[in-house]
């Protein structure tokens, strides 16, 4: 028995949503300075999957030792913004330009969940650039409300879902 053919390469699906979670344990590793093997505990990955996705945001300290997260990475995400039409996926490059997206998302949610507008209004006149274009960050709530009302905006969840359902 030939070892390489018996074994099933994962779908798609599941190599997004593997990638999703080695995502998050890089950014557990920032967040939280955890160490590798406690951040992949964490979102259920194998350290050596981690490192296949995600190794080239990590340096050792030394040979055997612990490993740390580099500061930012320039790995492609996609991330769920609202915009006029709903919520829609846009591509995103970079683990700053990631933090602004989900800075801006946080503001939002906390205005639904207080009603307080100052986080929201420091995203006022700010866009983000998504192959070429120019996409503004919504901060009005006269658009904001009925996107809501609508139950098209769910903050749950920053990463698009490769499966189409989220």
């Amino acid at each position: 028995m030939n070892r390489r053919t018996d074994v099933k390469a994962p779908k798609p699906t599941q190599r997004s949503e593997t990638r999703n979670r080695a995502l998050a344990a890089l950014g557990r590793m920032r967040r939280e300075h955890l160490s590798l093997s406690q951040a992949c505990r964490e979102e259920h990955i194998k350290p050596a999957t981690f490192r296949r996705y995600v190794g080239s945001a990590v340096r050792q300290d030394r040979p055997g030792g612990r490993f740390r997260a580099a500061k930012g990475d320039s790995f492609r995400r996609d991330l769920r913004i609202p915009t006029a039409q709903g919520q829609t996926a846009i591509p995103v490059y970079g683990s700053k330009n990631a933090s602004l997206i989900s800075n801006y998302l946080n503001a939002v949610s906390e205005y639904f969940r207080t009603g307080k507008r100052t986080k929201l209004d420091s995203f006022k006149d700010r866009t983000i650039k998504v192959d070429g274009k120019e996409i503004k960050l919504i901060t009005d709530p006269a658009i904001l409300l009925p996107l809501a009302q609508a139950d098209v905006l769910h903050f749950d969840q920053l990463y698009a879902s490769a499966t189409g359902r989220g």
